[in-house]
């Protein structure tokens, strides 16, 4: 055999094969670990995509109750506009720490003061909010009620004394809706329709939290006494209740806004990669300026955790404003 047949027949040596082979997992290794990071990162943006939906829901579902808050037909004549409506009982109250309404729409759906529990409930966290509205006209035609938070036709409700005469019962349909959080996550409403069985409007909520927009001069205005500092225009329903009643007005009848927070975390666990995120706010002094909320350090769960803050409007009382 010739020199040249045994050149061309030569294999590569065993250190070419192993340079080959490093360089080849070498390769590999790159491409797994842009594969890794690219599915991490599609699993985190898919699950902060999916808590942003979540909580946008529930705050719009939410926010619809609290805009209508005391909405009723006028029916009389009376200059503060308050007395003239058909529907007179609570149309916006507040617990906070767990409590519940100790007289609400599953104990009383006619007599619901919605006092709060002297002690937190077992099983409830964060605050505990409840908001009722005229469902239909009565005096007009009718078009079509309003169905409570969890689609059941609204209850009848006795119309404000003043007017009983004016439609035949003397009942109303009222929407009552009960929002509060459960410990295991479950974020509840109840409502009139169906009274004493609560359904979840979402899961993996963490906190709920409500703060009240307070018409403070207002208030001082029409006689009140006790009213909070002067520096506060949010406030939680715990200082609210602690105020005393004007005549035929509540404190709650000065509340122009509400401010709701939920702290949704992912169901997924093992899309965090660590890192802090902002709780809701403690107190009425970090609802009004979010800069004192201390960023918190997230759990080993490695689930993420995001709060979400929306205010809404109490249009029955939106000649006010809070001061």
């Amino acid at each position: 055999m010739s020199r040249a047949t045994r050149s061309r027949q030569a294999g590569r040596t065993l250190i070419e094969l192993m340079v080959s082979m490093a360089l080849g997992l070498m390769i590999l290794a790159g491409v797994g670990s842009l594969y890794l990071t690219a599915n991490q990162s599609a699993r985190v943006s898919g699950s902060v995509a999916s808590v942003e939906e979540s909580g946008q829901i529930a705050l719009s579902l939410m926010g619809a109750s609290v805009r209508r808050a005391g909405f009723a037909e006028i029916a009389g004549t009376n200059s503060t506009a308050r007395f003239n409506l058909l529907f007179a009982g609570p149309h916006l109250r507040g617990c906070n720490g767990g409590r519940d309404f100790a007289n609400a729409a599953d104990a009383d759906p006619d007599n619901a003061d919605f006092a709060c529990s002297a002690a937190p409930v077992a099983g409830r966290v964060g605050d505990a909010l409840a908001v009722a509205y005229q469902a239909d006209s009565v005096l007009a035609a009718a078009q079509a009620a309003s169905l409570d938070c969890v689609g059941n036709a609204p209850a009848n409700r006795p119309i404000a004394p003043a007017f009983a005469a004016a439609v035949p019962g003397g009942q109303v349909p009222i929407v009552q809706n009960v929002y509060f959080l459960q410990a295991d996550g479950n974020l509840m409403c109840m409502g009139n329709g169906n009274p004493g069985q609560p359904q979840p409007l979402m899961n993996g909520v963490e906190d709920f939290r409500v703060f009240y927009g307070f018409a403070r001069a207002l208030y001082l205005l029409a006689g009140g006494t006790g009213a909070p500092p002067s520096a506060s225009s949010l406030l939680t329903a715990a200082d609210i209740n602690a105020l005393a009643p004007i005549g035929g007005l509540s404190p709650w009848d000065f509340v122009v806004s509400v401010q709701v927070c939920l702290l949704i975390r992912t169901q997924e666990q093992g899309t965090s990669l660590g890192g802090d995120f902002t709780p809701c706010p403690a107190d009425a002094a970090q609802a009004m300026n979010p800069a004192l909320i201390t960023p918190v350090a997230l759990p080993a769960d490695g689930a993420l955790r995001r709060a979400y803050t929306q205010v809404f409007t109490v249009r029955s009382r939106a000649s006010q404003s809070p001061s």
